[in-house]
């Protein structure tokens, strides 16, 4: 069993009345992350913007404070627990943000296919300011039997 230790280390902390195309773009540029994903942020960010709330009938977002701060300010750790033996046979399993410098085409062909980022505002927020993930890629005719844990820390 193998288990991998990512420190994710963010500097931008601002409140969602705050957060800007700039910030968003200056953040994600400064995180290494390919250009086709800047642009993706940064087109979810405009939508965002212009987006109508969704109405849910039991949830009341008047009450949704745009002061408080939304990016992750503390160190944060994703621990990645797996069969590392699966890499031989081509599986990929790492921090999202990782696989989007080691495995950029991978992660371009499928990043956002399981779960649209457009369908509402909430959903093109997160496709804007996501932090951090876990990727997996399994090619194909290859069968993982054993778990595979992603777990998220977030220091205070």
């Amino acid at each position: 069993m193998h288990v991998r230790n990512v420190m994710t280390t963010l500097t931008n902390t601002l409140s969602l009345a705050e957060l800007s195309e700039a910030n968003i773009s200056e953040q994600a540029r400064a995180a290494h992350e390919p250009a086709w994903m800047v642009e993706r942020r940064v087109a979810a960010w405009q939508a965002y913007a212009v987006a109508e709330a969704p109405f849910w009938r039991r949830t009341d977002l008047t009450k949704l404070d745009l002061t408080v701060p939304v990016a992750l300010a503390a160190p944060q750790s994703t621990q990645l627990v797996w069969d590392a033996a699966l890499a031989a046979q081509g599986v990929i399993f790492m921090p999202l943000a990782q696989a989007l410098i080691e495995h950029t085409e991978l992660v371009e062909q499928y990043f956002a296919k399981a779960v649209a980022g457009d369908t509402h505002k909430y959903r093109l927020l997160h496709s804007a300011i996501w932090q951090d993930g876990a990727f997996l890629y399994v090619p194909k005719n290859v069968t993982i039997e054993a778990p595979l844990r992603a777990i998220f820390n977030v220091a205070e």
